[in-house]
């Protein structure tokens, strides 16, 4: 029974240390006080209104539209998605304690689907991270990530300080685990967001609507 006890003991520890797939290849600084703004929330001082182009996907089914985001207070934004044609596919108001559903359509509107929107459009706008914390830091050339506990669980955040950018994030969860990425399109000032839960069979996608 010892023996049994002592390999458990070692399968966690091993779990436990091993480093996040976001990091392979950083290198493992320890633990320090950091702020939320060294993570470059990509919302952050948004005081208008940003209009995407989004399609999400769920297994078999596809919405794509216009996916409206506009700070509705201090710590909240409304998040209205409507198709090409003018339907509107859920209108959502996030805050960093509060989720309104001021409109969802049918095939969406379901509690576990809702809840999963919930956390992904807070981490996304960083509702969930506090303003300082303590996180692990790792390290290489000019990346910098940070594995810390949020609101929505354990996440990792891997950013480039050298060009203020927030570049990705993973956040755990058995079935929920989802991955934020970010890359450069022709839009210098807003990067192309893809968000996926591998497990569900979930993706959303947004760019930025290009002005004429």
């Amino acid at each position: 029974m010892r023996a049994v006890g002592l390999l458990i003991g070692l399968m966690l520890f091993s779990l436990s240390s091993c480093t996040p797939s976001l990091f392979k290849g950083m290198e493992k600084q320890g633990k320090e006080t950091t702020y939320r703004k060294d993570l470059f929330p990509l919302f952050d001082g948004c005081d208008s209104t940003l209009v995407l182009n989004a399609v999400i996907n769920y297994k078999s089914n596809s919405f794509s539209g216009l996916l409206v985001v506009a700070p509705s207070d201090a710590d909240a934004y409304r998040l209205a998605f409507t198709s090409y044609f003018g339907m509107t596919i859920f209108d959502f108001e996030v805050g960093e304690k509060t989720f309104v559903v001021h409109h969802c359509m049918e095939q969406l509107e379901r509690k576990t689907i809702l809840s999963i929107f919930e956390r992904d459009f807070r981490a996304l706008l960083m509702l969930d991270v506090p303003s300082d914390f303590r996180a692990t830091k790792y390290v290489k050339d000019s990346l910098v990530g940070y594995r810390l506990k949020t609101a929505s669980g354990k996440s990792s955040y891997q950013t480039d300080p050298s060009r203020k950018q927030w570049l990705a994030a993973d956040l755990s969860g058995m079935i929920t685990a989802l991955e934020i990425r970010l890359s450069e399109t022709s839009s210098k000032d807003f990067p192309k967001i893809e968000m996926n839960h591998p497990k569900l069979g979930l993706k959303i996608e947004m760019e930025k609507l290009q002005e004429d």
